[in-house]
Order: C-alpha cells, then sequence, then structure tokens
C-alpha cells in the first residue's frame, strides 16, 4: 500500500449531483510529494484564510475541508472566481505515517500538509535457545 490513498467523498456518491449543504464536490487540485522522510500535501486556495480550512485526523484518516463562503463577496470573486466554493477531500494514511508529527500551514494562498513518516522497523536478531 502506498502511504497514502486519496478519497473524495463524491466517490461514494451517486452519479448524479445531490449535493447537501455547503460543501460542493469538486476536482481540487492536490499536490502530493511523498519523500523518504515525509509526505507533503499542497492545494492553492487564493485568496482564503486559514480560519476557512479545517484538518481532522480520525483512525488514519486525514479529512482537509474548505468552508464555502458568501458568492457576492466581489474581491474574492476578483483574485479567484472559483474561490467561494468549499470542498472536502479524506486521504487515508498508511501505517508508515506518524500521526503525531503532522504539520499544517497556510502562506501565500497555499495549503501545505506535512505528514512526518515512521522511522523504518530494524532487523532484530532472535535467539535460539
Amino acid at each position: 500500500m502506498n502511504n497514502l490513498e486519496c478519497r473524495n467523498h463524491a466517490q461514494f456518491a451517486p452519479t448524479k449531483n445531490y449535493s447537501r449543504g455547503p460543501i460542493h464536490h469538486i476536482n481540487t487540485p492536490f499536490r502530493i510529494k511523498d519523500t523518504d522522510g515525509e509526505v507533503v500535501i499542497s492545494c492553492a486556495a487564493p485568496g482564503r484564510e486559514k480560519s476557512d480550512f479545517s484538518l481532522q485526523l480520525k483512525d488514519n484518516l486525514l479529512t482537509i475541508k474548505l468552508s464555502e463562503i458568501d458568492e457576492n463577496n466581489k474581491e474574492i470573486h476578483e483574485i479567484n472566481p472559483m474561490a467561494h466554493r468549499g470542498f472536502e477531500k479524506n486521504f487515508v494514511l498508511s501505517d508508515k505515517i506518524d500521526t503525531a508529527n503532522i504539520k499544517a500551514q497556510y502562506e501565500k494562498g497555499i495549503l501545505t500538509v506535512v505528514l512526518g513518516k515512521k522511522p523504518a522497523p530494524t532487523a532484530q536478531n532472535i535467539q535460539i535457545l
């Protein structure tokens, strides 16, 4: 299994659009970089505030949400016409991810989530009695 599996709520919904509430299921581009020591997830969301995001971890499922904002906010529309839309994206984390070592920051329109990896287990010699 890879270190990260991405799941969008839309893949569990019927093919017709039956969205309810403020969250729209849109294809939000996430960039995922998997290195030896960490996995970095980034997403462009210009014109938003860090308070618009929420991250939740439960049972190795990382959920990233961006709240929807008022469509009449012209300042946001001038920066990015799609910036008012919200999303919810789920990432299933492998056992190799150190869930106690997750960091997130929003800077210059980019949300970056850094997931540390657990050290690889070392071989252990077992004495035969």
